[in-house]
């Protein structure tokens, strides 16, 4: 009997301990989310998405005009989807320190920043592929 007592008590302490969550900081994809990549609330979902405009608040280079103009729905749904969100500000990130080398080890570095990007979900592959079809011109020169 007093073998059981003792199991009794880890088993409890056991079932106490995994209810408890542990703390282990954020979450890997969360990120603080700009406001002006969120969908105005009063707005007719089944309209035409006002983000996509050319001149809207989400417009900083010809890259993003050209997103807005041709890949308007690729692009805000990743920006919708807190994942691809996320994985896009890294993107960006990344983009940006890759800037700062030669001209190979930018194609390089850029190469697998669109590699990561694009692993990250269905959202980030679909805003890619736009991107690439419609904006490779325009997109890699902000890029550079």
């Amino acid at each position: 009997m007093t073998r059981s007592v003792p199991r009794a008590v880890v088993a409890a302490w056991l079932g106490v301990a995994c209810g408890l969550e542990p703390e282990v900081g954020e979450f890997e994809r969360m990120c603080a989310a700009d406001s002006r990549y969120d969908r105005p609330p009063d707005v007719d979902q089944t309209g035409p998405d006002p983000r996509c405009s050319a001149t809207g608040p989400t417009v900083e280079n010809e890259c993003d005009r050209c997103e807005n103009e041709h890949c308007c729905a690729p692009r805000f749904g990743c920006y919708d989807d807190t994942v691809c969100r996320c994985a896009d500000q890294t993107f960006d990130t990344c983009l940006d320190q890759a800037k700062e080398q030669d001209a190979t080890a930018f194609e390089t570095t850029a190469a697998r920043c669109a590699a990561d990007f694009e692993s990250t979900g269905t959202a980030a592959k679909v805003r890619l592929e736009c991107r690439e079809r419609a904006c490779r011109t325009e997109c890699q020169a902000h890029a550079r």
